[in-house]
């Protein structure tokens, strides 16, 4: 549902999907319920700082309420200063908080917005890539799927 970006990212709906994944945007809208009702995996993003506490927790509030699906949550930004261990040590005493992942803070991911590219085109060896192939791995995992990892080209 983000759609944020113009490659491999754009949000797709796919008639008669065997799986849906839905990747929550980074703001509440009126129809997050009805989309996270029938799918098999809800990823949610959020950023480790205090602004975003609030409508993050409204935000997985809203997905425990409507579906049993499995939650990967996405901590973008993740960094080794105080306000984002705060946040992890936060986060790690909630009990929905099972699947975390973390997206290091990274000029890669500066560059990729920029350039309304995936991280994984722009420095695929970087240590973002890696951590966006570890969330694609959990991701595959938790729906069924298997990953399918492609050898890349040095």
């Amino acid at each position: 549902m983000d759609g944020q970006y113009s490659d491999t990212s754009r949000s797709k709906k796919v008639d008669d999907a065997e799986v849906a994944v839905v990747d929550t945007p980074g703001v509440l809208t009126d129809n997050l319920k009805d989309i996270v009702s029938g799918a098999d995996v809800v990823v949610i993003p959020v950023r480790p700082t205090p602004n975003d506490i609030e409508p993050f927790t409204r935000t997985v509030s809203i997905v425990e309420k409507n579906t049993k699906a499995p939650v990967v949550i996405v901590v973008n930004g993740h960094n080794r200063f105080r306000m984002c261990a705060s946040f992890m040590e936060w986060l790690g005493k909630k009990p929905w908080a099972k699947n975390v992942v973390t997206v290091p803070q990274s000029e890669a991911v500066v560059q990729a917005q920029g350039m309304h590219k995936s991280v994984l085109k722009v420095d695929r060896h970087g240590i973002a890539a890696e951590a966006i192939r570890m969330m694609c791995r959990k991701v595959s995992s938790l729906a069924g799927l298997p990953f399918e990892h492609k050898e890349l080209k040095k």
